[in-house]
């Protein structure tokens, strides 16, 4: 596709390439002189601010002679904010009849626009027909076909990249460890750090958040632990990804050990973070309830760790947030303290799917069937449409309304039934996909019933 190619070299706009990357203005600089209300560049700038982007691109179009780079990069940053596809491939035909126009950081990011709202052929197409290309449009091109789920064609772009002679900056490699998280490839993000730490941009911590990110995807701890240890300066940043890494490997013990650390350095946690520890605390309840060790109970000392960074939460402002409380709720529900996970439910003004599943999945775990069977029924009444994590658990509820009713005469374990079949029936109208997890969940359901001595 891409090899081959093989064309002059040519600096990089390296401030153009950082604020692109970190998402900021293009022209927080002055743009000079303001245009005078004659001017169209000035009104322009007008219509765009106002957020009336078809009326600017037909000042634009109408413009002769030709507009000037800055006022085509402010108007594409403005169409890029809004994700005005349309809008953009407007300008695209416009500047293309002005070749002069189509160099350097213009033509750099309307490759990046262009990708960045989908038109991944058309981002291609111009990037192919550059005269010559940079770092930065290089490494757009790269996080479009990431961001587009082609992460595996990035190796063939790297290497295109080297023989178009264009050194990659440490953007670059963000953007290729991103693709090899994605992607889970781990032999090539091996590859791609050892080419990072030959180039002395490992120590960047923009860089090395996104190595360990990429590690902890492939499941490599040891390696983003060692990123970690070897960053020259840490952030909020690096710490949150690191938190989020061990309670992804199912390491609850070593995630709660690092937020305790963090709390020693006097690294306040963010909501992201104290979010992690709680669910931490989960992850550690859930595999105690699981293993069933008898006279090794840790679910005291749990609920004390999730009620100190509840209290730390309220005092921050945390708990207006919906998925900080759904982690609340779970955590709560998995660690045995249902009253609490109620009321952290109960207080919130507005309610999602996440919200409902937590306090769902909270009854389940404390073996209240007939409670969670009622959320979901008052979940509908609120116009909340259920996902397949509300079906798997209603499934399994019904399974534990089903055993808790065994003394009972038939006719209680015909209802159970019932409501079983009712609930399959609405997944089935709802086109659900039925995965191995729903599957079995179903199967559990409309299995026969224990017997029991008397």
């Amino acid at each position: 596709m891409l090899l081959g190619i093989c064309l002059r070299p040519t600096s990089s706009n390296a401030t153009l390439h950082a604020r692109y990357l970190h998402g900021g203005n293009l022209l927080s600089q002055e743009m000079g002189p303001q245009e005078e209300s004659n001017n169209p560049s000035f009104w322009v700038r007008i219509l765009c601010k106002q957020g009336q982007l078809a009326q600017a691109v037909d000042l634009l179009c109408g413009m002769h002679p030709p507009p000037s780079s800055r006022v085509c990069l402010f108007l594409l940053k403005a169409c890029n904010h809004q994700r005005s596809l349309f809008e953009i491939r407007r300008i695209h035909a416009h500047v293309a009849r002005y070749p002069i126009l189509l160099t350097g950081s213009l033509a750099d990011y309307l490759v990046m626009t262009l990708a960045r709202c989908g038109a991944l052929d058309d981002a291609l197409h111009l990037f192919l027909a550059l005269p010559s290309r940079t770092v930065y449009s290089w490494t757009a091109i790269m996080s479009a076909y990431t961001e587009c789920g082609q992460g595996e064609d990035i190796r063939k772009l790297y290497l295109s990249m080297l023989d178009d002679c264009v050194e990659p900056d440490a953007y670059t490699f963000v953007c290729l460890f991103k693709a090899c998280g994605c992607t889970r490839d781990l032999g090539l993000g091996k590859e791609l750090h050892s080419e990072a730490r030959k180039k002395g941009l490992t120590g960047d911590v923009y860089v090395g958040n996104t190595l360990m990110s990429m590690y902890g995807k492939c499941s490599a701890l040891k390696e983003a632990e060692d990123v970690f240890k070897g960053l020259d300066s840490r952030n909020l940043v690096s710490h949150c990804v690191m938190l989020s890494t061990y309670v992804a490997q199912g390491e609850g013990g070593k995630a709660l050990l690092f937020y305790r650390q963090m709390l020693d350095e006097n690294i306040n946690p963010d909501r992201l973070a104290s979010m992690l520890a709680l669910q931490a605390c989960a992850l550690l309840a859930d595999n105690e309830a699981s293993e069933a060790k008898e006279g090794e109970s840790n679910s005291l000392s749990l609920l004390q760790i999730g009620q100190a960074i509840h209290a730390d939460a309220l005092r921050k402002g945390f708990t207006s947030d919906i998925y900080f409380n759904s982690a609340l709720i779970s955590m709560y529900g998995k660690v045995g303290s249902i009253m609490e996970a109620e009321q952290a439910f109960q207080v919130l003004s507005m309610r999602n799917i996440v919200t409902w599943n937590a306090m769902i999945s909270a009854c389940v775990d404390q073996g209240m069937g007939d409670e969670a069977l009622w959320l979901y029924c008052c979940m509908q009444k609120e116009r909340v449409c259920p996902d397949q994590l509300t079906l798997v658990f209603t499934f399994q509820a019904c399974g534990i309304y089903k055993e808790l009713i065994y003394l009972d005469i038939q006719s209680n374990s015909k209802a159970c039934l019932e409501i079983g079949r009712a609930l399959h029936m609405d997944a089935c109208k709802r086109g659900v996909t039925m995965d191995a997890v729903l599957g079995s969940a179903l199967l559990t359901m409309y299995a026969p019933r224990r017997k029991y001595n008397s």
